[in-house]
């Protein structure tokens, strides 16, 4: 999943006008330190917001000048590289994600992640109707604020599986549910869209609504701020947090840890109250996480 970061009280001071000091900007009219993000790594993001007790922090998240355009500015944000973490990393994070997956049966060693297409196949007069057709969920994902089509990955998340698909290009899909849900009554799906710029969201369809097209709208999160307060959030999980690594229940601190080693081999979802009483009914439990290690080959 995408970091949670994002700036929810923009700063109305310049960063022109703040010393350079290392690690970012020195704010004298607030007295702190402006962390730059613009060039770390998640690990070494990672290691800021543990600094600062997982709390708020103020940060430049995107190099704005003013004669750039907005294209360029999305263009340069999506085409950030994360930097060489070192050899000793890599091999820590290979080792404690072989680790983790060693506990579980060999069933649960596979990515599970699967793609559903859903052709629409042509039925010639004379056949009969197949009356074994899946039901499907349709609909289109666009813009909160313009209307305009969004592309997206469209999820059907249960705890040991992840059906996806994805939108066309005007933003409409089409997700079958698997034969083995077709009897339950509800189901959650998450729409996570390509452009950073704006929210995923999540959805619990019953039944009854599966029938039915629905437009689903998402809302820009406010990623095009550059500079400001740091809103902090998923993918470290915390004490009431409920981990699952391929349907396993996982202790949060080791997720924690290999995440932040080589978070680019794991898929996460993540899914905060009220959402996490789909899969448990205790108050205790703050927020989940369905995790899955990605084939090497899907990378």
């Amino acid at each position: 999943m995408k970091p949670y970061l994002r700036i929810e009280k923009p700063c109305t001071e310049s960063a022109d006008k703040m010393a350079d000091i290392p690690g970012g900007k020195y704010c004298s009219l607030c007295s702190k330190k402006v962390y730059d993000l613009t060039t770390l790594t998640h690990t070494e993001i990672a290691d800021i917001i543990i600094q600062n007790n997982s709390e708020k922090f103020c940060g430049i998240l995107i190099n704005r000048k003013p004669e750039e355009h907005l294209e360029n500015r999305l263009q340069f944000n999506k085409d950030i590289r994360p930097r060489n973490i070192t050899f000793t990393k890599i091999a820590a994070g290979f080792a404690l994600t072989a680790g983790i997956i060693q506990h579980y049966p060999a069933q649960t060693r596979h990515i599970s992640v699967t793609e559903v297409k859903t052709p629409q196949k042509k039925q010639d007069k004379g056949q009969q109707k197949d009356t074994n057709i899946l039901p499907s969920i349709s609909g289109k994902i666009v813009s909160d604020g313009t209307g305009k089509p969004i592309s997206a990955n469209v999820s059907l998340i249960t705890v040991s599986q992840v059906y996806s698909t994805k939108t066309d290009e005007n933003g409409f899909f089409t997700l079958e549910i698997p034969e083995e849900l077709v009897k339950e009554s509800n189901f959650l799906l998450e729409f996570n869209p390509d452009p950073f710029i704006f929210d995923r969201r999540l959805k619990v369809f019953s039944k009854d609504e599966l029938s039915q097209n629905t437009t689903i709208k998402l809302q820009e999160n406010g990623m095009l701020q550059s500079l400001g307060e740091i809103s902090v959030g998923p993918p470290y999980a915390g004490e009431h947090s409920f981990v699952f690594l391929h349907g396993k229940r996982l202790d949060y601190k080791l997720y924690n840890k290999s995440y932040s080693l080589y978070s680019k081999h794991y898929d996460v979802h993540y899914i905060p109250k009220p959402l996490t009483k789909f899969f448990t009914e205790s108050n205790k439990v703050e927020d989940i996480y369905i995790v899955f290690v990605r084939n090497s080959t899907s990378e």
